[in-house]
Order: structure tokens, then C-alpha cells, then sequence
């Protein structure tokens, strides 16, 4: 069971990023197999953690309190969609954010200096905001796929509210993460 830092949107965003997907799973029948994110796992990563002792719990609760307190909830805009690890090869086909999103880097590089403090080691990656929205088995090169992705590079699925950052964990074979805390930005 892996923890990590996220925020979720809402249920009226996920419903319109479900729609969006089932278009897309329609009208593109043919590109390669992926595994689409259940409703209930879609979010933004801010830090993921991996594998977490229990023990550390109430620390990661204060860094998580700590990060949000005087932090004004804000609009995050859904929009343009790309693929990890590169567009050329995709593992991972995720939907980003515009505006706001400086936000939720800020977040991020906190959680990753106070997650220091603690003993964790920082994330070596740049931060990208993005929810992941399907998966593929293989890396594949995009072909049909990438079309897929650069038909809507400029996709706008409109703006989530961010008023909570939550440490979640995911569970094998469960279509739900839990939410361990949820820190509310004041």
C-alpha cells in the first residue's frame, strides 16, 4: 500500500472528466488497450510517498496541516491533455492544469521540503500537475494514440475548486483510495 499527497476534484469535475473520457473511448475505438482511472482515484498528485510505516502518520498529518494552513482555497482550471513518460512513448495519459496550477506547485515543493525534514527523499522529478487518466501495460509508441492526445492538446474540462489537500493511500484491487486526513486550506 503505497501513501501519497493529493487533491481531488470534486464530483461534478470528475463527472466531467468521465464524460470527456467515454467520448473519447468512443470515437477511438481502435487506439491501444488502456486502462481507464476509476471515478473515485482521479486526483492530483502533489507528493508521492510509497510504502509509509503506520508509525509516521501523525507526522505526516502535521506537514499536511502545516501546508495548508494560510493557504486560500483557489481555482484550478482542467486542461490540454499529454503522456509519461514522453510523448513519443506513453505509459500514462494524463489531463493537466492551467491556471492554479502554479499553486499546486508551491504545494508541492513545500510538502517535498518539510517531507525532508522528516527523513524522506526528495522527489528528484520536476513537478507537472496532472490527473492520470489511463494506463497502458507497455510503453507503446503513440501512433493512434498520440493522434488521440494531440486532437486535444487544447482540451478545457473548466475549473475545479481546491479547498483541501488530502494524504491518501491506495489499496490493491479497490476502485477507491482511502483518505487518511484531509486538510482543509484556510
Amino acid at each position: 500500500m503505497a501513501w501519497f499527497f493529493a487533491v481531488r476534484p470534486d464530483a461534478a469535475a470528475r463527472a466531467r472528466i468521465l464524460e470527456a473520457c467515454a467520448a473519447w473511448r468512443t470515437e477511438h475505438r481502435a487506439i491501444e488497450p488502456l486502462r481507464w482511472t476509476a471515478d473515485r482515484k482521479l486526483h492530483y498528485t502533489l507528493r508521492y510517498l510509497g510504502a509509509v510505516d503506520p508509525s509516521r502518520l501523525d507526522a505526516l498529518v502535521a506537514i499536511g496541516r502545516a501546508v495548508a494552513a494560510g493557504r486560500a482555497p483557489f481555482a484550478l482550471s482542467m486542461q490540454h491533455l499529454g503522456a509519461f513518460p514522453s510523448e513519443s512513448r506513453a505509459k500514462v495519459v494524463w489531463l493537466g492544469a492551467g491556471a492554479g496550477s502554479e499553486e499546486l506547485a508551491a504545494m508541492a515543493r513545500e510538502l517535498d521540503a518539510s517531507l525532508g525534514e522528516v527523513g524522506f527523499a526528495p522527489d528528484d522529478r520536476p513537478f507537472v500537475a496532472h490527473l492520470t487518466l489511463a494506463r497502458l501495460s507497455d510503453r507503446v509508441k503513440l501512433g493512434p494514440l498520440g493522434e488521440a492526445i494531440a486532437a486535444r492538446r487544447e482540451l478545457s474540462l473548466g475549473a475545479v475548486r481546491v479547498e483541501a489537500i488530502e494524504l491518501m493511500e491506495s489499496r490493491p484491487n479497490v476502485d477507491a483510495y482511502a483518505s487518511l486526513a484531509a486538510f482543509p486550506l484556510a
